[in-house]
């Protein structure tokens, strides 16, 4: 997840860092160059430890007089290191939590600094809530900061040393930056506060342990394989998306194909039963139609020549009328007096008729409409059909990329193995190659240590000379974490058997172990 970072501080750096980074009234009235610093936000942050930046360096002050005063360096240099600012992001998942969770976090971690280091070489803790920009991380992905503290501790450390006259071993203490920043107290203190959120919240906080020193070539092989894990787990979560999808729309159309069905079952029951309907309802009007005409025909002639009579014979008058003239008038009257129940009940059908024939539009218009419906889930369907086909397109093609891409793994796997066996080799190789070096080392340092005839009447230069070579050798070693053979080198000085040969081979008979001078 995360780890402690540390930056060596003189006394100038510690003073600019205080003014210019940590100071809450800077950030909060928009006093500093740090562009990320959201002003807003700054009123959330805090201190643990201490009052104020001033408070902060007024402690680290009276403690690097304090160490000085008891343990007095020999040299004070302008640019001499004093503290360590230890910057400890607070991680996410904690952070998620909630503001009391990640206070809980921050106050552990200070505790645990105060424990480490001596609570009288703590001197505040500075956690920063209102830095919002992102950075990207080796997977490329782009996140927000994180809060994080920023601790003030001083650079107190207790070592041991080789005197270069005597080379009797010293116990030393005092505020030296060199023997402060040490790995392995490094490792520790990450290895604590990963224990402490194990512990509180069953979170990881380291990511993966101390980074070890790799080939270019494994270092490339291992990001390769991280980048295609991560591919991979795209591609996996892709893939389930579209096969969830693709259940859905199965179930989906499932459902949809048993309603359309269903509805497509009762449209054609109505559309046949409508089929009878409107055949029935043409076979009763057929005749009603040919009885309609005729009635029709029959009431215009009859009122026809009674009207037109009406007309021409006022009622108050006795009219004269030929005997032909009279018979068709009794004629007709007859003839309508008959009809006219018939006429009745034709006008009664015909309006029965005008009535069925509105259901008939209005029944029409609905089986128009139940086609258009079917229309539209037959084609809704087929959009289904279609999207279900791509769905599983694109999961034959994912499943064949997470195919290739394990086998890419596998590949990469193997030739980190491979690497990892050749680095192994190497370091062995290395591991002897220095175990000579120490020897040589020794046995040179003989001329100066040994109380035996190897013991050499030797300048102060020539001396600081083969102790300098020493110092050196024993630096390397550490750096390389062989601190077994360089306390060897620190503690020891002696002939190594091989080496005694050598010189056996070279001494006269009369001083040698029996070997044979060049």
């Amino acid at each position: 997840m995360a780890s402690v970072d540390w930056m060596k501080m003189t006394v100038q750096k510690t003073g600019g860092l205080a003014k210019l980074h940590l100071s809450k009234d800077k950030r909060e009235n928009g006093n500093h160059s740090n562009p990320d610093i959201d002003t807003s936000l700054s009123h959330n942050n805090y201190n643990i430890g201490c009052d104020d930046t001033h408070d902060m360096l007024k402690s680290l002050k009276r403690r690097t007089e304090e160490v000085d005063a008891l343990y007095p360096p020999q040299k004070v240099r302008k640019d001499r290191v004093v503290a360590c600012s230890l910057y400890c992001p607070c991680p996410k998942e904690i952070s998620n939590k909630g503001s009391e969770e990640e206070r809980k976090f921050f106050e552990g971690v200070h505790q645990i600094y105060a424990d480490f280091f001596g609570k009288e070489n703590v001197h505040g803790s500075f956690i920063h809530l209102d830095e919002i920009h992102e950075y990207t991380d080796k997977d490329g992905t782009s996140k927000e900061s994180l809060a994080h503290a920023h601790t003030i501790v001083s650079a107190y450390a207790e070592w041991t040393e080789k005197d270069k006259k005597t080379g009797e071993i010293k116990e030393r203490k005092g505020i030296n930056g060199k023997n402060f920043e040490k790995r392995d107290r490094y490792n520790k203190l990450n290895n604590q506060i990963n224990d402490f959120c194990m512990k509180e919240w069953n979170i990881s906080f380291l990511n993966g342990g101390v980074a070890q020193k790799k080939k270019v070539e494994e270092l490339k092989a291992e990001q390769e394989l991280h980048e295609k894990k991560a591919e991979i787990n795209r591609a996996n979560l892709e893939l389930k998306e579209l096969e969830s999808q693709h259940e859905n729309i199965k179930t989906e159309l499932k459902k949809e194909t048993e309603i359309n069905t269903e509805e497509l079952i009762k449209i054609q029951k109505e559309r046949i039963s409508e089929a009878l309907i409107l055949e029935e309802i043409h076979r009763e009007l057929d005749p009603l139609k040919d009885d309609l005409d005729k009635y029709r025909n029959l009431e215009i002639s009859s009122k026809s020549s009674v009207d037109l009579e009406e007309k021409k014979i006022p009622l108050t008058q006795k009219v004269a009328v030929n005997s032909a003239a009279l018979d068709i008038i009794i004629q007709q009257a007859k003839a309508y007096r008959t009809n006219r129940d018939e006429l009745n009940n034709a006008r009664s059908k015909n309006k029965e008729l005008d009535e069925r024939e509105n259901e008939l539009k209005q029944r029409e218009q609905e089986i128009q409409a139940y086609r258009e419906l079917c229309s539209r889930e037959y084609t809704r369907q087929l959009n289904l059909n279609k999207l279900l086909e791509q769905t599983e397109e694109r999961a034959k093609h994912l499943e064949k990329e997470n195919q290739k891409l394990k086998n890419e793994i596998n590949e990469k796997t193997q030739m980190i193995e491979k690497l990892s066996q050749t680095i192994k080799a190497l370091k062995s190789k290395a591991v002897s190659i220095y175990k000579h070096f120490t020897a040589a080392i020794k046995a040179m340092n003989m001329l100066i240590y040994s109380k035996g005839e190897y013991k050499a009447s030797l300048t102060d230069d020539q001396k600081y000379l083969i102790d300098g070579i020493s110092n050196y050798a024993e630096k390397l070693m550490r750096k390389d974490n062989l601190n077994e053979l360089a306390d060897d080198i620190a503690q020891h000085v002696s002939v190594h058997d091989d080496i005694q040969e050598e010189i056996d081979e070279l001494m006269p008979h009369s001083r040698g172990r029996g070997g044979m001078s060049r």
